[in-house]
């Protein structure tokens, strides 16, 4: 939160301005993103959410909405434009309820997400953010991605059923690609903020993940990455590490965690660049 001191009646008041989604309680995250990315960025939008944002008495923020007050009130909302830009970067929630079924997210870093899985949800938001179909369309991929990484928390039974010595600690029930289809259409009724929490910060994840794995960010391009090159590059790595049995054959591979397969990929390529350079 960024401090600001305005005068009133000459007297000093401090007030507290935003700087992110980091900086807000999740309510008003929610409402916030419903107002950004949900809504056109009209001046309306952006005086509804500066209010949000901008902790200050009401007689203040009232002072600042009078003509005589009109540079001022300028100049902070030239600091929320974060608003836009910028997205949730922590796991919004840990799981969210639908028709009296609880469903949860992974863990915060990815690190039991399934090689399957993450291939299967960065697949549907790559969709997602195609600049084909249309909006219902894009909403299908939106909550296809959902239905893939959000998932019903393992009965009773089947928590005293498994085996101890091989869980890695997901509660979520197993990735099964067939049963996505079913609960996207459950996910409909979710609020489209929540799913744009959930996206954001899933992206944000994923671009944690690459970061530590020495994988380099993709350079800017008003092109977005090809959706079959991205399939066919990872259904060339998952065959070509299945050759090689480390992880076992394709479905071993597949439901490996990203981050073993991942950190992997780096300790190959480390080794290769330095039998190069020999």
């Amino acid at each position: 939160m960024k401090k600001i001191e305005l005068i009133q009646d000459n007297a000093r008041v401090e007030c507290t301005l935003a700087t992110g989604y980091s900086d807000l309680p999740y309510q008003v995250t929610m409402e916030v993103l419903r107002l950004a990315y949900c809504q056109p960025r009209t001046p309306e939008t952006e005086l509804r959410i500066w209010s949000l944002v901008f902790v200050a008495p009401e007689a203040i923020k009232k002072m600042l909405l009078l003509s005589l007050h009109r540079d001022e009130l300028l100049r902070l909302l030239e600091q929320i434009d974060w608003a836009w830009k910028s997205g949730v970067e922590k796991r919004p929630v840990d799981s969210f309820s639908v028709k009296g079924t609880k469903y949860c997210l992974p863990d915060e870093d990815l690190r039991l997400v399934s090689t399957g899985e993450f291939i299967t949800a960065v697949t549907y938001l790559l969709a997602f953010s195609s600049l084909q179909g249309g909006n219902a369309e894009k909403s299908d991929f939106l909550d296809q991605f959902l239905g893939t990484i959000c998932r019903p928390k393992l009965g009773l039974g089947k928590r005293l059923q498994r085996d101890k010595t091989r869980w890695n600690g997901d509660n979520r029930e197993g990735f099964n690609s067939f049963l996505i289809e079913g609960r996207a259409e459950r996910f409909r009724s979710v609020n489209l903020s929540v799913k744009v929490a959930i996206m954001q910060w899933f992206l944000a994840a994923v671009g944690r993940a690459e970061r530590l794995y020495g994988m380099p960010a993709p350079e800017k391009s008003d092109t977005p990455m090809a959706l079959g090159s991205f399939v066919q590059d990872w259904e060339k790595t998952i065959h070509g590490l299945a050759r090689e049995g480390n992880f076992g054959n394709y479905d071993a591979v597949m439901e490996r965690p990203i981050h073993d397969v991942l950190a992997y990929l780096e300790l190959r390529k480390l080794e290769n660049d330095e039998h190069n350079h020999e």
